[in-house]
């Protein structure tokens, strides 16, 4: 059902000095350091464009920059 493609969050230690939130493909979000714990992995289906936007702004080539 999912493939390399898929758009995805990672998201790692939410509401901490250090939280890391990262958007992108699967296949980028293979290469991104998270670090510790805790972890959590959204794999998104359809959704409105207003949420696709949010995402958007998480997304891993714009945190390269």
């Amino acid at each position: 059902v999912y493939t390399p493609e898929t758009l995805a969050v990672g998201l790692a230690r939410v509401g901490h000095d250090n939280q890391r939130i990262v958007s992108g493909p699967l296949r980028e979000l293979l290469h991104v350091d998270f670090g510790g714990p805790l972890h959590t992995l959204i794999l998104t289906g359809d959704m409105h464009f207003l949420e696709k936007e949010h995402v958007e702004l998480w997304a891993v080539k714009s945190q390269n920059n």
